[in-house]
């Protein structure tokens, strides 16, 4: 139970922090493209 739960746990914070990663990511690409439209009107 103890390792494999370890290694499990370790996968998903893994994983769940590259979901994080794409997602902020994503909100400063979404953020760049108001300012640009902003900036061109």
């Amino acid at each position: 139970m103890g390792p494999l739960n370890l290694i499990n746990n370790r996968i998903l914070n893994h994983n769940s922090g590259l979901e994080d990663r794409k997602l902020s990511a994503r909100i400063c690409l979404t953020r760049d493209h108001q300012s640009a439209r902003r900036i061109n009107k």
